[in-house]
């Protein structure tokens, strides 16, 4: 006998087919093509954080990028890509904030040796620039002091010559030599007990 947790996985699946044809059949002409990938791109990611939100019994950290002749992104979830790296948009901006209340989140960009650092900003306040065309070429992230003393918050970026940044953590400077970013991945590990 299924459990009703099967069910309901049943269920989803039978409706996501659905849901996917639909699309299919409705925007099949080339010219929609771009509308039927973000659409079913966004659904993806909103599948993923409700399974995320429930394996980590905790808010999702959440993340969103301006870039360049595209505007605002989608919101993502920790472990996402802000972007598609294959795009080749680069970061304007950046906010992150938790899906529910829990810790603040401080971050900062850094544009180019002329305009240095913007100011560190607290979640879900922008840092960066709209509307100006200054990209960013490096980021810094932190948890206020209690959430530092429960997780790493971890993170990394996709830099226009195709590779990524090594993973910093807990407001560790990444700097890309000016190179402009084009996505970012963030992600919060609990701390091991000691």
């Amino acid at each position: 006998e299924k459990s009703d947790e099967d069910d309901d996985i049943s269920y989803l699946e039978d409706a996501l087919d659905k849901y996917v044809r639909l699309w299919c059949r409705k925007y099949q002409d080339p010219k929609h093509f771009n509308i039927w990938v973000e659409s079913l791109s966004g659904m993806c990611h909103r599948i993923l954080e409700l399974e995320r939100s429930a394996s980590k019994n905790r808010p999702l950290l959440n993340y969103q990028t301006h870039v360049a002749n595209k505007g605002w992104s989608n919101w993502y979830s920790e472990g996402s890509f802000s972007n598609p790296p294959s795009q080749k948009l680069d970061i304007q901006a950046i906010k992150l904030n938790f899906s529910k209340p829990f810790h603040s989140v401080y971050y900062a960009v850094y544009y180019d040796e002329k305009n240095g650092w913007s100011n560190e900003v607290e979640s879900p306040e922008i840092a960066g620039t709209t509307g100006k065309r200054k990209s960013i070429t490096g980021v810094k992230i932190r948890l206020d002091e209690a959430g530092e003393k429960e997780f790493d918050i971890l993170y990394r970026v996709y830099k226009y010559d195709g590779k990524w940044t090594s993973w910093a953590k807990n407001g560790e400077i990444i700097y890309s030599h000016g190179i402009k970013l084009n996505a970012i991945q963030i992600k919060l590990e609990t701390k091991a007990d000691t």
